[in-house]
């Protein structure tokens, strides 16, 4: 895919008192990484969450536990597919199957799309990039370690879902946003206690911005004592809580936009647009509303003008051959002359019309 290059839309939360580290995205694997020589990890100081089993063992674990007090839910419902096949999502619904690297994969929302937690519609979304600094966890000091590194560990597993349960019932909390909301990824830590990277999404048709996600975000930190949502966890205060948003670029990552392999990615606030590239035919099913998802070469779109009479232009739509005709021609090969078919229907009317005034003359005639 061709991409392009944008600037992206960064709003600074920092404050005369609060330090906010200048953190680099590395946006080809939407993974943060330090630019701050004092951010560097403590691989031997404490997270602040106890080890548990790694791998598939701990998600399962810590999912049992949701009844035994905090939710541990993953924060949408997904179903199952596999590469090639996507019967079981719902493609009316904007569904599609990522699988990753693997065969087999999970059913979401196409990009572009994201849905809330509690229900299964997936609505046009714009996604951002949000930064927030923990630093407390259920009483004690959250800090960064080598196994939030690992997204099979224990902790990143339990603090990834901790973490996007939290905030999505942090905005549930704010009436400005809460409606509009529809949800938090994370997709990793940081160091500078604990910085966890989320992408959150609202919906496309509210006037939500960036700006708003913040000052919502620090109101609901203010009403709850440092506590984010109804979880337990805490930020040192709601000023230095979010170390940066910005806007969240689907451009860089080809798994995170739908556009064809023959067009260009154009990253937009909050969400993107695709365009075709040059001597290709936009084929998408909704040129109008998502262009440049099926681009064909135009000399592919050639197909045998003897196929279409009368000057047809013969075309390929969707790998079906498709007529284009001339003006005053119709049908499936431009084979019928409106004209002639005018002529002969207004002779026909002309002829009964004819033959009517002739029987009621002869009718008349007759009674007489």
């Amino acid at each position: 895919m061709v991409g392009t290059t944008t600037t992206r839309n960064v709003v600074s939360t920092t404050s005369g008192r609060g330090l906010v580290e200048k953190v680099a995205l590395d946006i080809g694997r939407n993974r943060p990484v330090s630019s701050s020589p004092h951010l560097e990890e403590d691989s031997t100081a404490p997270s602040g969450l106890p080890i548990e089993p790694s791998g598939t063992e701990a998600a399962g674990s810590y999912r049992e536990k949701a009844g035994a007090g905090e939710s541990l839910r993953p924060s949408s419902v997904e179903r199952m597919c596999s590469r090639g096949d996507v019967s079981n999502c719902r493609v009316w619904n904007s569904e599609w199957c990522s699988t990753g690297a693997s065969v087999q994969g999970v059913c979401v929302c196409m990009p572009g799309y994201a849905r809330k937690a509690t229900t299964s519609e997936c609505l046009e979304s714009r996604s951002y990039t949000l930064l927030i600094r923990l630093y407390r966890y259920d009483g004690k000091l959250l800090r960064f370690t080598r196994v939030y590194e690992d997204t099979n560990s224990a902790e990143y597993i339990k603090m990834k879902i901790l973490s996007e349960n939290a905030i999505s019932s942090a905005y549930g909390l704010r009436d400005a946003v809460a409606q509009h909301f529809l949800g938090a990824v994370v997709v990793g830590f940081l160091p500078g206690s604990l910085i966890v990277n989320t992408t959150v999404s609202v919906a496309s048709r509210s006037r939500v911005k960036a700006s708003d996600l913040v000052t919502e975000l620090q109101r609901s930190l203010l009403a709850t004592n440092n506590r984010v949502g109804s979880s337990k966890l805490f930020v040192a205060s709601p000023v230095d809580a979010v170390a940066r948003i910005e806007d969240y670029d689907e451009c860089a990552d080809s798994s995170q936009n739908d556009c064809s392999k023959n067009a260009y990615c154009l990253n937009e606030d909050g969400s993107f647009t695709c365009a075709c590239a040059r001597d290709h035919v936009d084929e998408s099913p909704a040129p109008a509303n998502r262009p440049g998802r099926i681009c064909v070469p135009s000399g592919e779109l050639q197909c045998p003008a003897a196929n279409c009479n009368n000057n047809g232009r013969c075309r390929l739509n969707n790998g079906v051959e498709d007529c284009v005709c001339e003006d005053w021609y119709i049908g499936g090969n431009c084979q019928l002359n409106v004209r002639v078919i005018l002529i002969c229907g207004g002779a026909t009317i002309a002829a009964l019309t004819v033959l009517t005034l002739l029987v009621c003359g002869f009718c008349c005639y007759r009674r007489q």
